[in-house]
């Protein structure tokens, strides 16, 4: 799926720049505090490989939710929150939804576990 994404993320981005019309999606911010803290300090831990790893995080207010890390930091912050932005707005069955994401030392995309 990971191969998917990476094919068609350049035809999506240009379908957002050129689909865009108001605010940002609805995406939240999550301070790595709180990305550490509904890991257990990164300690559940559901895969790992070169693009990065993957967490399994329950957060303060119940909600359960697959915590990715991003390795690929060379990209500018524009390029990172399109690229959240994009993927905050792709909705189909076999993807879950981006809930949210994080900046700082390291960067994450939340997403809710169905």
């Amino acid at each position: 799926m990971h191969l998917l994404i990476q094919k068609m993320r350049p035809y999506l981005l240009a379908w957002l720049r050129r689909s865009r019309s108001g605010p940002a999606s609805l995406v939240r911010r999550f301070s790595y505090k709180d990305m550490k803290r509904a890991t257990d300090g990164f300690r559940r831990i559901i895969y790992s490989n070169t693009h990065g790893a993957a967490y399994r995080a329950r957060f303060q207010d119940g909600e359960v939710a697959l915590v990715k890390e991003v390795k690929d930091l060379n990209q500018g912050k524009d390029k990172f929150f399109k690229e959240v932005q994009l993927l905050g707005q792709l909705h189909h069955r076999h993807l879950l939804p981006l809930k949210g994401f994080s900046i700082g030392c390291k960067r994450f995309d939340a997403c809710l576990l169905n």
